[in-house]
């Protein structure tokens, strides 16, 4: 995958989580149900967490202290609430994570290494897909909260 078909790639899921997200409140959004599902907060902090590794595997521009979202890395076992950010500052990080990610993805060496991704190329395509995926889980997730889905 080229640099350019990863930032059309990630543009389009950007379009897929803003319509998943479309009538979703900051409470809806830390609701976990009975079924062990994550919340909407955690996949949109899991998303912008993984989008900093890529960005630090491109040596793209990181828009954030990762610090801040490093709760949200993996399987959402250590999440509370408590700690979560506001849905509002998860979606301002995500705008800046897509300047980022259209300012550096073109540019990137698609062949260099990416250790254990393997190439970059393989990288981008292994990271663009989770995070479709994760798309796709937000508009089931809107569903188990009552909303209608947005894509049809």
């Amino acid at each position: 995958m080229s640099g350019e078909e990863a930032a059309h790639h990630y543009r389009r899921n950007t379009k897929v989580v803003f319509a998943n997200l479309e009538g979703i409140d900051e409470q809806m959004a830390l609701h976990r149900s009975d079924h062990g599902e994550n919340s909407v907060n955690w996949i949109l902090g899991h998303l912008l967490y993984n989008r900093s590794v890529l960005l630090r595997m491109i040596e793209g521009e990181v828009w954030e202290d990762v610090g801040r979202i490093e709760i949200y890395q993996g399987g959402g076992k250590t999440w509370s609430d408590v700690k979560a950010l506001k849905l509002s500052q998860l979606l301002e990080m995500w705008e800046l994570s897509g300047q980022s990610l259209d300012a550096a993805l073109p540019e990137a060496d698609t062949g260099a290494d990416a250790g254990r991704f393997g190439t970059i190329a393989e990288a981008l395509v292994g990271f663009c897909f989770h995070e479709a995926y994760h798309a796709g889980q937000i508009g089931i997730l809107r569903r188990l909260l009552g909303l209608k889905g947005q894509i049809k």
